[in-house]
């Protein structure tokens, strides 16, 4: 990759999937499912993290449930994007709804390196952003309406003095899905 983040077209990475819509009504039914779960969670969560001095969490967003509608779907994900990477093994990693004015902090996933193809829909264009440091400079890759793939390369520590790590964060001032896999 010439940048650190290429885009590439979802009808490139996944040519055989249609149903685009229904992807995004079972993610949002299910984040709906999950945050009327987590509500009663959320603030004994707090409490706990508050008494075994824990720091707080560096993001606002909401974890996806996997339902089995979802799982057929990812089935066939995994597929297309073993095909077009030429690999065998594709991991999900991340099934993530981001509201308006969320965010995942600046964070480096130095323990989980290699290849992320990540599918995103953003309700608006322009106004969510994957966001990473390149050198000393904040590089901000701006979503388009819709659906979109970004690929990027996890890096991470090789030596005791080695700190190549990719520093990323997400910001949203929209509605955005965010669906990640690891190829290798």
């Amino acid at each position: 990759m010439a940048c650190k983040v290429e885009k590439l077209s979802v009808l490139e990475v996944f040519p055989k999937f249609t149903n685009w819509d229904k992807l995004l009504q079972i993610s949002i039914q299910n984040i709906d499912d999950h945050r009327r779960i987590d509500r009663g969670f959320k603030k004994l969560n707090i409490l706990k993290d508050c008494l075994y001095h824990k720091t707080a969490h560096n993001s606002n967003h909401i974890q996806g449930r996997k339902s089995n509608e979802f799982k057929r779907i990812n089935l066939q994900f995994q597929k297309s994007l073993a095909e077009y990477a030429q690999v065998n093994c594709v991991q999900l990693r991340n099934y993530i709804m981001y509201e308006k004015n969320g965010y995942m902090g600046w964070h480096t996933n130095r323990d989980c390196t290699g290849i992320r193809y990540y599918l995103t829909w953003a309700e608006e264009e322009g106004k969510s952003f994957f966001k990473y440091l390149d050198g000393d400079k904040i590089v901000s890759v701006p979503d388009v309406k819709g659906w979109q793939v970004n690929k990027f390369l996890v890096t991470g520590k090789h030596g005791p003095n080695d700190y190549n790590y990719f520093l990323h964060s997400v910001e949203s001032n929209t509605n955005r899905l965010s669906i990640g896999y690891k190829v290798k």
